[in-house]
């Protein structure tokens, strides 16, 4: 999610377009993702001014439906929006969000990034963009074992991780517990989910 589009953007109705458009498309294929697996929207569009409040509530409305996995939040008005935090995106770029988008709904895991924008004009900034994007690689490939693991392959994946490192061996018995309890797999939160996240990898 960006925040604004440029002025290419407006001819192809399109958020992300241009060199923007170009040097996003090369970070996604970087962790194996592209516009086809990927939904691409803005904060606000060129054609129509709309109130910050209305604008929120319509990228709601986008999550809503697409249902992704994560939110990768571009630039630091986006990031503040979905986040509630009041930092700034020098603050807040690596780190990781419990988005809520309606009540009674799971939150999602949003990372903040700086904007394909700004890394245009500082390509200094490549290093971080790149470290967040293993973070995102990271983020799903763990996401995808909790809600779709199978659990014979998952045990045997988990039981070579604990090996070898012993301290991980007592939490061998919660994590199977975890894993063959598919109710409360499916229903950990974002935190539960990050911790055993760090644990285990």
């Amino acid at each position: 999610i960006g925040d604004k589009s440029e002025d290419t953007n407006i001819k192809k109705s399109k958020p992300f377009q241009g060199k923007e458009g170009k040097l996003l498309d090369a970070m996604l294929k970087a962790i194996e993702y592209d516009r086809n697996t990927t939904y691409y929207t803005n904060l606000y569009f060129p054609v129509v001014k709309l109130d910050v409040n209305l604008a929120l509530d319509i990228v709601k409305k986008q999550i809503a439906i697409v249902q992704p996995k994560i939110i990768i939040m571009f630039g630091s008005e986006v990031t503040k929006l979905l986040s509630r935090t009041e930092e700034g995106i020098f603050q807040t770029r690596g780190k990781w969000y419990d988005i809520n988008i309606s009540n009674g709904s799971e939150p999602i895991s949003g990372i903040s990034m700086f904007h394909p924008r700004y890394v245009l004009v500082h390509p200094e900034s490549k290093k971080e963009s790149w470290l967040d994007l293993k973070a995102v690689r990271k983020k799903l490939a763990w996401l995808n074992i909790i809600k779709n693991h199978k659990k014979f392959g998952v045990v045997v994946f988990l039981i070579f991780r604990l090996l070898f490192n012993k301290k991980r061996l007592i939490i061998l018995s919660y994590i199977l517990f975890i894993l063959n309890n598919n109710s409360f797999a499916n229903n950990m939160t974002n935190k539960e989910s990050e911790y055993f996240h760090q644990l285990l990898f």
